[in-house]
């Protein structure tokens, strides 16, 4: 009887006991999170997030990106742009994602600042590692599809993804393991935009911290190592690797634009430079691996700031990315910011300057250029949303995502100036405002002017002028326009710009538009 009594007790600890518990001694691995690691090296391999050791992407690439995201517009279920459709963010990856995305959403749908037309939906799925979504055939493409059909959207109206992957039970020696994985990272973004035709971009995060794993489904180093395989995948990208390749113009595209979501990884206990930790406690005492309560919310804070925050993210992602504000208060905004300008004069039209035409307040305050394919009559007035942006000889202008045509109003006049007032001085502190070349009035960069003087012919498609202030004014003309003689005196209408010498130093400049805009006042 009391043996029996014994083999009982024993069985029933076994049952109470998991076969597996978290290890709450591994608190730490020793290694520096690739944030922090910048142009140090693992393994011989540098650290950051980007090339270089940096965390932001080369300033081309985040360029594409910011295009890509000014692109993400509402969408109907056939994928066409409509005003009662909707934007989707998805996740794709393994067990891991789904718990914290599924974590995620409800709490990023409360957030004030959501974009009300975007829907989210969890597309990851447990025990659905990297080789499996690698398949382009395998079911996690139809199940991802119920999701959003559950949701009440199509996976044409998929624009944007979450993307955090693993493989399982990895055992090879890095660098092998993080490559083995980057090769998955890239067939998954040829599955995505093959199977999510309007997908435009791919955010990855590689893993959390797993030094209290007690299993070998994805412990340490390899939760660490596959920070390498998104860094190196990216890379392939901004590379211009054909395989990864977003942009139309270079050829066939087979993938939408990647970029780093927020990096999640921290070693344990040691605080990473923005103090985050993972203690024992935030994972599942199952195994140490799976994020409970804990870590679940720390990814969301990260994922959540990301979103509300990137450049590449807040026009899409939150409603009030767009503050519709003057061109005056827009030049005082940062590269990289999302601009909204309503009602605006269109003082040069399309054709003029290849790609670009210039826009104006109605009050003629500020005036700024804007890059668009968009064909736009002088004359108009405009809505334009866009990233505001600066040239390389100073110049800021807008990047348009869209030009739409507005309520006709008061066009407004040239502002007459003499050489010396052209350009103006700084408005703001740049790079916050608009450099200026001399504090002789205010700056008028990006306005229609009207100005005169004594004709100095330089080539075929430019002259300078002066008003006897002996500042220099030069003058571009289109291909169409003829430059004056020499010694003529003349009066010339253009929008106000600028020049860079060799030296870098600016000069003020005078785009022209049509001949009519110089009149000969003397041969």
């Amino acid at each position: 009887m009391r043996r029996s009594c014994l083999l009982l007790i024993i069985l029933s600890l076994l049952i109470s006991v998991p076969l597996w518990a978290s290890n709450c001694a591994g608190t730490s691995v020793g290694f520096v999170p690739l944030n922090d690691l910048g142009a140090g090296v693992y393994h011989g391999y540098q650290g950051g997030l980007y090339a270089g050791g940096s965390n932001a992407p080369p300033p081309a690439h985040f360029s594409a990106g910011l295009h890509e995201a000014m692109q993400i517009t509402k969408l109907n279920s056939s994928g066409n742009p409509d005003p009662a459709g909707k934007i989707v963010l998805i996740s794709i990856g393994m067990s891991n994602t789904t718990q914290e995305f599924s974590f995620f959403k409800p709490i990023a749908d409360a957030d004030p600042r959501k974009n009300p037309d975007l829907v989210i939906v969890d597309c990851a799925q447990g025990g659905k590692t990297a080789p499996i979504w690698a398949d382009p055939a395998n079911a996690v493409w139809t199940t991802a599809d119920q999701r959003l059909q559950a949701a009440g959207v199509s996976p044409n109206q998929v624009q944007v993804v979450w993307s955090k992957q693993a493989i399982s039970g990895p055992n090879k020696a890095f660098p092998a393991d993080a490559q083995e994985l980057q090769g998955y990272l890239k067939t998954i973004a040829q599955n995505v935009k093959a199977h999510y035709p309007n997908a435009r971009i791919i955010y990855h995060s590689s893993r959390i911290y797993a030094g209290y794993a007690s299993t070998t489904l994805n412990p340490e180093p390899y939760a660490y190592q596959a920070g390498f395989s998104m860094k190196w995948v990216i890379q392939e990208q901004i590379d211009g690797l054909a395989a990864l390749n977003f942009d139309p113009a270079k050829g066939t595209v087979r993938a939408p634009w990647l970029g780093w979501g927020p990096y999640l990884w921290a070693d344990g206990l040691n605080p990473r430079s923005d103090g985050l930790t993972y203690v024992c406690a935030d994972f599942n005492t199952s195994d140490g691996t799976h994020p409970a309560t804990g870590a679940r919310q720390k990814v969301t804070n990260l994922l959540l700031g990301f979103l509300k925050n990137d450049k590449t993210a807040a026009p899409w992602f939150t409603r009030d990315a767009y503050q519709p504000s003057s061109v005056s208060q827009s030049k005082l905004s940062a590269d990289g910011n999302a601009v909204a300008l309503t009602a605006m004069a269109v003082t040069m039209g399309s054709g003029v300057e290849p790609g670009a035409i210039y826009v104006e307040d109605t009050n003629r305050s500020c005036g700024i250029r804007v890059v668009t394919g968009a064909t736009v009559a002088e004359g108009s007035f405009v809505n334009v949303t866009g990233v505001l942006q600066t040239s390389s000889d100073g110049e800021r202008y807008l990047d348009a995502s869209k030009v739409a045509l507005a309520t006709e109003g008061t066009f407004p006049d040239p502002v007459a100036l003499t050489n010396r007032e052209l350009g103006g001085g700084d408005a703001g502190v740049p790079p916050l405002g608009q450099k200026g070349v001399a504090a002789s009035s205010l700056n008028n960069v990006g306005l229609l002017v009207t100005t005169w003087g004594r004709v100095t012919p330089i080539n075929a498609s430019t002259f300078s002028i002066d008003d006897g202030s002996a500042v220099g004014v030069r003058v571009t003309v289109p291909a169409v326009v003829s430059v004056p003689s020499r010694d003529a005196y003349v009066k010339v209408t253009g929008i106000s710009s600028l020049w860079k010498d060799t030296g870098g130093n600016l000069h003020r400049l005078i785009k022209v538009r049509r001949q009519t805009d110089i009149t000969v006042i003397q041969p």
